[in-house]
C-alpha cells in the first residue's frame, strides 16, 4: 500500500518561515492480542542523525517525520525491524481489525530552502513487525 503525506506547498525564499505541518494515517490488521511493532525507514535521501530529505534533481529540502502531535519524538527503525518494540517505532497490540496510526511530518521553520522550484519527492519504506 502506498501512502501520502502532502506538506503542501512553500513559497518561502531563503529559509521557511513557519513550520509546514501535515499528517497521513498507515492501516494496519493484525491478530487480536499479538504485539507488534510499525517502524518507519530513514528514506532515500536522509543524513545519518538528522533530517530527511525530499529531493528534486540536485537540490533537497529537510524534513521530518513523528510519532507524536507535539512533533518531539522522531519516527524512525531504532531498536531495528527485526524486533517488536523497538525505541523508533510504535510498539501496537493487535485487534483483529483495522488500526490506524497517525504520521505527522514537518518542513522546520528557518531551513534553507533549495534553489530548484518545483515538486519534491521522498520514499519511505513502512516496515511491520511481528
Amino acid at each position: 500500500t502506498n501512502y501520502t503525506l502532502d506538506l503542501g506547498n512553500i513559497s518561502d525564499v531563503g529559509v521557511t518561515s513557519k513550520n509546514y505541518d501535515a499528517t497521513t494515517t498507515i492501516g494496519t490488521i493484525c491478530n487480536a492480542n499479538t504485539n507488534y511493532s510499525l517502524y518507519l525507514g530513514d528514506g532515500q535521501n536522509r543524513i545519518p542523525g538528522s533530517y530527511r530529505r525530499m529531493k528534486n534533481g540536485s537540490d533537497f529540502l529537510p524534513y521530518q517525520l513523528y510519532k507524536n502531535a507535539s512533533r518531539t519524538t522522531v519516527w524512525d527503525a531504532t531498536g531495528g525491524v527485526t524486533n517488536v518494540g523497538g525505541s523508533g517505532g510504535l510498539l501496537l497490540s493487535g485487534s483483529g481489525g483495522l488500526q490506524n496510526s497517525i504520521v505527522y511530518g514537518r518542513i522546520p521553520q528557518n531551513v534553507s530552502m533549495p534553489n530548484s522550484v518545483g515538486q519534491y519527492t521522498d520514499t519511505v519504506v513502512v516496515t511491520v513487525t511481528y
